[in-house]
């Protein structure tokens, strides 16, 4: 039987126009999903070994607060002038993925502390619960080195990548550091699904989170944005946004001409270079 063109076109629409509200459907249902993975996590003695192998030493330690507690790990320098910088990572990854070993590498090298943590997640299970906890996790890493350690505020940078520098954001919006370092993130969890699902609704229907730009407006400490040109993580032009937005008068734009997966291999010394320059400005110079 041969449809009439008319009939063709509306069913054609309607199938269209179903499949387009059912996108926006899951993406809705989903999002959180995406936002918050289910984290496949190493083996820990991979980290360990991995660790020797660097000649990096480490300290486990337990972060405990009203949220709910998280595990962390410190590794001290070899550098006396107790430097620290506190690492939140994205929430694909835990502290001790392989991803971030090199990073620890480079920052040991430089005469820098590091305490890096899991997030707070569900229990029973590696899912991050929401951008609140991903705060409430750095502000226990922040009071621990204050409180527990005695480290001075001056003394402590805040370093975060991907989803983590909301965290990071945050932190040096409500407390006291002595600079902030934003390698590839996102202006917000409603920007980043505006640009990576141009034609959808969804990321006007669901709830603000991640809102580093908010947070980045009011920071007046001095910041390093990392921009890494090549990464298809997240939308390379965010970490741009950020940096005309920050509202720091000492802030700084960086850009790597790669990939997040290969700037362990191609930029590593531009990476070390960025870094050693933006403690020398801190006057936190310590090798």
């Amino acid at each position: 039987m041969n449809f009439p063109i008319r009939k063709i076109t509306i069913i054609t629409a309607s199938i269209l126009v179903l499949a387009y509200l059912f996108s926006n459907f899951w993406l809705y249902k989903k999002h959180t999903h995406l936002t918050f993975p289910v984290i496949k996590e190493d083996p820990y003695y991979f980290f360990s070994d991995k660790l020797v192998g660097l000649q990096l030493t480490y300290e486990k330690i337990e972060l405990t607060g009203t949220y709910g507690n998280t595990s962390a790990c410190i590794l001290p320098s070899d550098s006396d002038k107790n430097i620290w910088i506190i690492h939140l990572h994205g929430t694909n990854n835990l502290y001790y993925s392989d991803s971030n070993l090199w990073r620890y590498k480079i920052w040991n090298n430089l005469g820098i502390n590091i305490l890096t943590l899991n997030y707070i997640t569900q229990e029973g299970s590696k899912q991050i619960l929401s951008s609140e906890k991903m705060y409430q996790s750095a502000l226990m890493a922040y009071n621990y080195l204050v409180t527990k350690s005695s480290v001075p505020y001056d003394h402590i940078l805040v370093y975060g990548e991907g989803l983590g520098t909301y965290p990071a954001s945050k932190l040096a919006q409500e407390m006291q550091v002595a600079g902030l370092i934003l390698e590839n993130g996102i202006t917000s969890i409603q920007n980043f699904l505006k640009d990576l699902y141009p034609i959808l609704v969804v990321g006007y229907l669901i709830e603000e989170q991640f809102n580093v730009s908010d947070c980045i407006k009011v920071v007046s400490v001095p910041t390093l944005f990392i921009y890494l040109e090549k990464d298809e993580t997240y939308p390379n032009q965010h970490t741009k946004q950020l940096f005309e937005t920050a509202g720091s008068s000492e802030k700084k734009l960086v850009t790597l001409k790669d990939k997040s997966k290969d700037l362990k291999n191609k930029s590593i010394k531009t990476y070390q270079k960025a870094i050693s320059d933006f403690l020398k400005e801190l006057k936190l110079r310590v090798i």
